[in-house]
């Protein structure tokens, strides 16, 4: 690894740079940076980020085996296109910089990339909702539309802190047959074939931990949905030509949401 690599935040200014980084990028890799920046900036707005921990991570539509991630330190709500930091397949940084990657984020970016061919954007976030309902003996349970959509695409993993070469098969193992993965007390991992469908996937498994607990704090006798018609139910809502559940019908009012109350990420 490059020596930057593994240099303490505090050794780089943490406000995002104030350059643009258009002219030396390929059309597709400045598309992705577009539209991660903007992933990255509706992640905060609606809530669901961790200060400056977490990840989202892309991979570039022209170059595949290239994958960009953002400097640790930088807050989401800051976060613009010329910001991410391009490496390759091996976790080497491609242009020369002076900031500093958290490791475990290369970690993430090669065991999902590598793992998933057809996976382009993953989030990784540790919300209290999520972090709770892996922690209880019952786990996502069918107590909302949204959790009736996402059981079928979510399993589990129980975190392990040190991230070791055995906790790395068993991540890759896992995330091989999963959209969504729970990591016992600590967060989860979103798949998308765009920001869009992540970002999508992740709102609603927020909804859906936020509702069962809800429901849960109650004391009253819980009424799941029944699961008999799950995979019916499902498949009739990916079927469906009124609705999109990968966030493409969402994706430009987004956008004018951001252009509104945080413009800059496309800088």
């Amino acid at each position: 690894m490059e020596e930057t690599l593994t240099r303490r935040p505090d050794a780089f200014i943490p406000a995002p740079a104030k350059r643009s980084l258009r002219d030396v990028c390929s059309p597709g890799e400045w598309e992705t940076r577009v539209e991660l920046a903007a992933t990255f900036r509706l992640v905060n707005m609606y809530g669901l980020d961790d200060m400056a921990n977490g990840a989202i991570c892309a991979r570039v539509k022209d170059d595949p085996n290239r994958w960009l991630l953002h400097p640790y330190g930088i807050f989401w709500d800051e976060v613009r296109a010329s910001d991410f930091i391009l490496i390759d397949s091996d976790g080497n940084v491609v242009r020369e910089e002076d900031r500093f990657i958290g490791l475990g984020v290369i970690n993430l970016c090669t065991w999902i990339f590598s793992t998933r061919p057809d996976v382009n954007v993953f989030i990784h976030g540790h919300t209290e909702e999520v972090q709770a309902v892996t922690a209880i003996e019952s786990r996502l349970q069918p107590y909302s539309q949204a959790a009736i959509y996402l059981m079928p695409l979510v399993d589990y993993i129980e975190y392990d802190f040190l991230e070791d070469e055995v906790y790395g098969k068993e991540f890759c193992d896992t995330i091989s047959r999963c959209e969504l993965m729970l990591a016992g007390h600590h967060g989860y991992y979103v798949l998308g074939r765009t920001g869009a469908e992540a970002f999508f996937r992740t709102y609603y498994l927020a909804q859906a931990c936020r509702v069962q607990l809800a429901a849960m704090a109650t004391g009253d006798r819980m009424r799941p949905i029944d699961l008999s018609f799950l995979d019916d139910t499902h498949a009739d809502m990916y079927a469906s030509d009124n609705y999109n559940y990968d966030g493409a019908t969402e994706w430009l009012g987004w956008l004018r949401k951001l252009q509104r109350e945080n413009p800059g990420w496309d800088e």
